[in-house]
């Protein structure tokens, strides 16, 4: 094991767990654990909602993409820029007003307020879609954090993800929401330093730039980009973008941060302080894949580890372990945006709601601290001796995530007719879809046609049903 490596993993994890600390004895309520009474200010909002959207993702499965696939699919970062900046523009304000004036802590509550649902479908399917789906996503980041610490300390994979998953679970534990939403930002910042700063010193280590430069010139960029304007080409191109893209309506992780802000009127400066940090992470995880196909003579017999091998060749052990614990830092806002959100649905809209036990906000604070125990705990099967890799996990859950729910909040928001018989239909048809969708091998991901079905059964049973309920405006 290196030492250097150690030290510098140690002091990113001191520093993190002593905000949290800092904010331990301040959260006693449910509230301030899982919203922090929306006080968050718009720089906190906007950090810490896309930091804890980019997890070792960012990293390591789409560097891996483009380095190995070339870099058409780029087009996966394009279509998370459009659709982050049309959620920050059009969901964000409203969601943050409507949970505020229907009193809802969770994306569950909100649906069967908003829609009027006594019957608790929607906020049963929204509990149980939220879990299996998050559960794979966390587990996709486990990997990641096994790999990271079986190729930098030569630690067991099985082991490096209980010790990262032990020290995750506990920054939440001792902080909640704040906590978490300070952590995300510091960690924002720090991944960004980072993420820009390897492809830059690669660059200026590769014995031949000219090949690269010639590569990265206008001309040849929207080559790659659009080879030519064939049916075929065109169609994958909205694949790959909507198919990520879409995936931000329906992920309870992202929104949660968008319901935490003090005050919606600064909700457009976090919009542009948030996608300014997205383009500048997605522009620099490009280059690392791109930088990377010129940097390694001999090709990666794992491509999703381009980053972590390339800052093990450039920098000093000591530097090189800071710079992977941006790594951890990804991983990190992520796995607690989404074991909080879950923890805090399942508390709220199951144990205390579904099963109807009275709960006084200790009791309540007790249940949500248990499920985050227990949520990572069940994702760690997925990620024991996994050989899979962390896109093909990642795509599976952001895609079921978008199928269940995109649809609905969009409809809550914008659409009046739309009524809890259509909401529950669209809700259990793309959450059983994403459950199903790698079953059908039709090789692109389901949240393109699967957004457009779920949409038209949203509306249709909603009409088919209107004189069955009779929306109240909200």
């Amino acid at each position: 094991m290196n030492i250097y490596y150690l030290t510098a993993f140690v002091a990113y994890f001191a520093f993190f767990l002593g905000l949290s600390f800092h904010f331990w004895r301040k959260r006693t309520t449910t509230s301030s654990f899982m919203l922090g009474n929306r006080q968050m200010n718009y720089w906190v909002t906007a950090l810490s909602t896309q930091a804890s959207d980019m997890s070792d993702w960012i990293f390591m499965a789409y560097p891996g993409l483009i380095y190995a696939l070339g870099l058409f699919n780029a087009w996966v970062a394009i279509g998370l820029l459009i659709f982050m900046f049309l959620n920050w523009h059009f969901i964000a304000p409203r969601l943050r007003s409507s949970t505020e004036r229907t009193q809802s802590l969770t994306l569950a509550s909100f649906f069967e307020r908003h829609f009027h649902d006594t019957s608790g479908t929607l906020r049963l399917a929204t509990v149980f879609f939220t879990f299996y789906f998050i559960v794979f996503y966390i587990g996709a980041e486990l990997v990641g954090l096994g790999r990271l610490f079986e190729t930098t300390f030569g630690i067991e994979y099985n082991l490096g993800i209980a010790i990262s998953m032990g020290l995750v679970v506990l920054n939440i534990l001792l902080g909640g929401f704040v906590a978490l939403a300070w952590s995300d930002m510091f960690r924002g910042i720090f991944l960004l330093a980072m993420i820009t700063l390897v492809p830059f010193v690669a660059f200026k280590h590769l014995p031949d730039k000219s090949s690269l430069l010639a590569h990265a010139n206008l001309s040849n960029l929207f080559t790659a980009l659009v080879p030519d304007f064939s049916w075929a080409t065109i169609s994958k191109i909205l694949l790959i973008s909507t198919g990520w893209g879409l995936g931000y309506f329906g992920s309870p992780h992202i929104l949660i941060n968008f319901m935490g802000i003090k005050d919606v009127k600064n909700m457009y400066k976090a919009k542009y302080v948030g996608i300014t940090w997205q383009t500048l992470v997605l522009i620099a995880a490009t280059c690392v894949g791109l930088v990377g196909t010129y940097f390694f003579t001999t090709p990666l017999a794992n491509r999703e580890l381009v980053f972590i091998e390339m800052v093990k060749v450039l920098f000093t052990p000591l530097f090189a372990g800071f710079i992977l614990c941006a790594v951890l830092a990804a991983t990190m806002s992520v796995m607690t945006a989404q074991i909080l959100a879950t923890s805090s649905i399942l508390a709220e809209d199951f144990f205390k709601r579904l099963l109807h036990k009275t709960m006084n906000d200790s009791v309540e604070l007790l249940t949500v601290r248990s499920c985050i125990i227990t949520l990572p705990l069940i994702s760690y099967a997925i990620s024991y001796n996994s050989t899979s890799t962390i896109n093909d996990l990642v795509s599976y859950a952001w895609s079921g995530l978008g199928l269940a729910f995109s649809p609905v909040v969009i409809a809550a928001l914008y659409i009046p007719s739309a009524n809890k018989y259509g909401a529950a239909a669209s809700m259990i048809f793309g959450g059983i879809l994403g459950m199903l969708w790698p079953y059908f091998h039709f090789g692109f991901l389901p949240l393109l046609p699967g957004f457009i079905i779920c949409m038209l059964i949203l509306l249709s049973v909603s009409w088919l049903t209107k004189n069955y309920h009779q929306p109240i405006p909200s």
